[in-house]
């Protein structure tokens, strides 16, 4: 269920700012019990209150929606008790987030009512808001007809109609109320640059923002013109992605994309990460790009790349268009109302897309080009922690500005050919014994092959065209000793940054382009994994794939960097009070433990390329005792089975059968309790924990997949009802959690 009002922070008038705020807070807190099943939203323009209930709950979740949103408890001891909840909660969310949002709105909202409304408000104005201007805005906004009512899930639709008429059917017109105004944010030919220091950033940033006005694919032409720009922007998100992984380039991340700013304006803008201290050239370099886009456009492999991705994507979401949750469509209602967003509904959606997609031409894509990331209306934010880059100031970002206007930008270099991911496979392997003890009872069949791996697949059409693929072997981190750990945890990053076998991440990209096959590698205390999926027709890529990760991974000295750098960056800033409280707290629970303790950064200083690849290597170059399942719409078995031999059935294994390892080591017995105020911030964080009995190995090893959120959602109830009545704050939980395989 959702209760969309059309009424944000932007209406506050001067004596009412902080109300919004106020009435989210107002609205539920009389009603805690339902914890996190509930939950509000308010912005500038918007406030959107969000409830999950049972099939048989529907006219009880509908009054409860009502009430909040048109009948909050708003009598002077409720707003008195709620401000100071409200104050404390600012506090909470005045992390560097929050400060930077402050320094920076200004500017992105510059000449508009929004540079001034804050849905979050400040602690002064929260502080001094009349509770009559809370009641004033209520009873002026909170109105039938600025509301929608949305139901999406188990119910039927008539009955869900006629529910919501009889709830909100009673209430009463408002004759006399004020339209509710628009707002724009106007242009400007000049630019803006914001600087922030921040102590709390975690690294340097740079984000340069054209301000323009939103247009919404409500027609086949329209539509046509935002899969141009989609297009476009997954071209310069390839540019950019490449910039990041030069060795020692001043960008170390970047990605560009649109942004809705209100129900009437955007923004197109383009983010880096910086190297510490190479904020300005990383501005610099992001400006070069946009020129270089503006200028000479865009090369057709690149064009062709991008369409096929988007192709792909298309297809995966056409292939299974009942699988779009209740929650994701029930919000997409809402944006339909909020922010005018067209809903044709997927299967439309897919059929258009598919049908334009193959038939943009280069002409459309040069004229996006040329238009993309204008001039007028531009806004610079850049971002520095405490550093080597707090010196930066407006006037240094404008003079960067100034030279890259004053230059020569040249096209995109060639790129080089893709080649195969694989040019030829080992000979493949043969299946050596069926397993269908599973078969009846479950759908499952098993292939054991000749070199030990073993394969489990069952054939469903629960998602028509997708291909699901998970796989594990015993071993783990476990199987490793201490100063081997890091070194592996570090090399499943490298590998995934380096590429595999002959092609660079890069160059990987591009010849997945039009694939549809994804896998990622993982490493718990007890198991080495792969995780993958696929559409039908990429599920040989997958496996090849898979081929390539095991028989030919990458370890290049740049990805190396990047990620050790990444990590290091991780220890050298402040993190906020939780994560502090959570390295605390395992250094007490597990003192004598390297594994469960950050790394320091003497020892990422140790962690250097043949340590890497020989870590991955003891897990994941012996395929011996991996075991793959299958799951999804997969070819006929004969067809399945000619593939897997040849791809899984090739693995490179020596017969080698690892077990998970129990050092020996528990946590500290008995009561422990910790105090340490060295942590950043101002806020206060409290963990308590109660550790279980052990349980036998065989148990704790076994791969299995438990989910025990409903067991806890009672407790987390009570808590947040108990937190809110007493101080105001629901920032509490109850998580299970497994403090150690055996425990």
């Amino acid at each position: 269920l959702r209760l969309a009002l059309s009424v944000g922070s932007v209406l506050e008038a001067d004596d009412q700012r902080g109300a919004v705020h106020l009435l989210e807070h107002l609205a539920l807190a009389s009603d805690p019990e339902l914890g996190p099943h509930r939950t509000v939203h308010a912005g500038f323009d918007e406030t959107v209150f969000r409830l999950t209930v049972p099939a048989d709950g529907l006219h009880d979740g509908l009054r409860r929606l009502r009430d909040w949103a048109l009948a909050p408890a708003l009598d002077d001891d409720a707003i008195e008790a709620d401000r100071a909840a409200v104050l404390r909660e600012w506090a909470h969310g005045l992390g560097a987030g929050a400060r930077i949002q402050q320094a920076t709105v200004p500017a992105t909202f510059f000449g508009s009512p929004y540079a001034e409304r804050l849905p979050i408000g400040t602690d002064d104005d929260l502080a001094a808001i009349p509770a009559d201007a809370v009641r004033a805005f209520h009873h002026t906004w909170h109105r039938p007809d600025l509301l929608r009512v949305i139901a999406v899930g188990d119910l039927d639709p008539a009955h869900a109609a006629a529910a919501i008429a009889e709830v909100f059917g009673g209430e009463p017109a408002r004759d006399d109320a004020p339209a509710r105004p628009a707002f724009e944010v106007p242009g400007h030919a000049d630019g803006k640059a914001v600087v922030v220091v921040d102590p709390g950033a975690t690294r340097a940033a740079v984000a340069v923002a054209h301000k323009h006005d939103r247009v919404e694919a409500r027609t086949v032409g329209a539509m046509r013109a935002s899969l141009v720009e989609a297009v476009g922007l997954a071209v310069v998100n390839e540019r950019l992605t490449e910039l990041a992984h030069r060795p020692g380039g001043p960008v170390v991340g970047a990605g560009a994309g649109v942004q809705r700013l209100t129900r009437t304006e955007a923004a197109s803008g383009v983010t880096a990460v910086a190297r510490d201290g190479a904020v300005l050239e990383a501005y610099r370099t992001l400006l070069v790009e946009i020129r270089r886009v503006r200028e000479h456009g865009l090369r057709d492999p690149e064009v062709d790349r991008a369409r096929a991705r988007l192709l792909a994507a298309y297809h995966t979401l056409g292939a299974d268009p009942g699988g779009v949750a209740a929650d994701d469509e029930a919000d997409e209602l809402v944006r339909a109302f909020t922010l005018d967003e067209p809903v044709p509904g997927i299967a439309a959606e897919v059929a258009l897309a598919v049908r334009l997609l193959p038939g943009i031409t280069g002409a459309e894509l040069d004229r996006w080009a040329a238009g993309w990331m204008g001039d007028d209306s531009r806004v610079v934010t850049v971002i520095v922690p405490e550093g080597p880059d707090d010196a930066v100031d407006v006037a240094a970002v404008q003079r960067v500005a100034e030279e890259v206007a004053a230059a020569t930008v040249g096209p995109a270099p060639d790129e080089p050919a893709v080649v195969a991911l694989v040019e030829a496979l080992p000979p493949p392997g043969e299946v050596v014994a069926t397993d269908v003890r599973y078969e009846s009872a479950l759908g499952f069949t098993g292939w054991t092959l000749s070199n030990g791996v073993r394969v489990w697949f069952r054939r469903t059409g629960f998602a028509p065209g997708r291909v699901q693929l998970s796989a594990f072997s015993p071993g783990g981190a476990s199987a490793l000793d201490d100063d081997e750990v890091l070194a592996a945890e570090v090399a499943l990053e490298v590998a995934a940054g380096s590429g595999l076998g002959p092609l660079d991440a890069q160059a990987l990209d591009r010849w997945l382009a039009g694939r549809d096959a994804t896998l990622g590698r993982g490493l718990s205390e007890g198991f080495e994994t792969f995780g993958g999926a696929a559409d039908r027709d990429g599920l040989e890529a997958l496996l090849l794939q898979v081929w390539a990760a095991v028989a030919a991974p990458r370890f290049e000295p740049a990805a190396l960097e990047r990620v050790v750098d990444r990590w290091r960056v991780a220890l050298t800033h402040a993190a906020d009070t939780v994560e502090h409280l959570h390295d605390v707290w395992r250094q007490a629970v597990w003192p004598t433990d390297a594994r469960r303790h950050p790394p320091t950064p003497e020892a990422l200083d140790a962690v250097d390329l043949d340590r890497v690849r020989a870590a991955y290597q003891d897990r994941f170059g012996d395929a011996g005792d991996f075991t793959f399942v299958l799951v999804g719409d997969l070819p006929e078995p004969d067809g399945l089975r000619s593939l897997v031999v040849r791809t899984l059935g090739a693995l490179p294994a020596s017969g080698r059968v690892d077990v998970p390892r129990d050092w020996g080591i528990r946590p500290t017995p008995g009561r422990v309790t910790v105090a340490d105020d060295r942590g950043p911030g101002t806020l206060a964080a409290a963990r308590l924990q109660w550790r279980g009995v052990e349980v036998p190995p065989r148990v704790a090893f076994e791969p299995q997949a438990l989910d025990e959120t409903d067991i806890f959602n009672a407790p987390n109830m009570e808590l947040r009802r108990v937190m809110l009545q007493r101080i105001g704050m629901e920032h509490v939980e109850v998580i299970p959690s497994a403090v150690h395989p055996l425990v």
